[in-house]
């Protein structure tokens, strides 16, 4: 019996198609360097732009400046009511810009109950004492009252600029 394949052809071998070995080594290069380059450029579009949960981005890290928190104790002060009979408990947490003090002179701080703390307290409950329930308790009462109290702290001379501060406690009592 004759074969069926006449013209000289070979009959093709289960196998598939050979490519040269360079070839498809420039393509999985070229493959995986075109991935990785897209990958990073997004990365660092959604870094910059915020949509990304990350703590500091690489562009905002070195300018933003050092702070810290301070914790006040709890504050219980008389409000300036008719009738005196109102008061405002609040909770007070202060960021402040530039290091964190020593652990030396925390230490001193905290025996003698003098240095910063305490001088912010005394300006925090000066103000407070001149509030009324009214103001407080209005629509921007609490707002207007933080931005008191930083410019008092900053404008005192303490040398402590204040960030920003927050309210863990607010209670009013009429």
């Amino acid at each position: 019996m004759a074969n069926a394949s006449s013209g000289g052809e070979e009959p093709v071998k289960p196998g598939g198609v050979k490519l040269p070995i360079p070839l498809l080594l420039v393509v999985v290069i070229f493959g995986t360097w075109l991935g990785l380059a897209g990958g990073g450029a997004a990365f660092i579009y959604l870094a910059k732009s915020g949509k990304l949960p990350i703590a500091h981005a690489e562009g905002t890290a070195s300018s933003s400046e050092a702070s810290h928190q301070v914790v006040l104790e709890p504050i219980l002060v008389n409000l300036a009511d008719e009738g005196g009979h109102a008061y405002l408990r609040l909770g007070l947490t202060l960021e402040i810009a530039g290091d964190k003090p020593a652990p030396a002179a925390e230490a001193d701080a905290t025996k003698g109950k003098s240095g910063p703390e305490t001088a912010i307290r005394d300006i925090v409950l000066t103000n407070l004492s001149r509030q009324t329930s009214a103001y407080l308790l209005g629509p921007d009462g609490k707002e207007h009252l933080k931005i008191e109290l930083k410019e008092a702290i900053t404008k005192s001379n303490l040398k402590v600029t204040v960030k920003d501060l927050y309210f863990s406690d607010f209670l009013v009592q009429m």
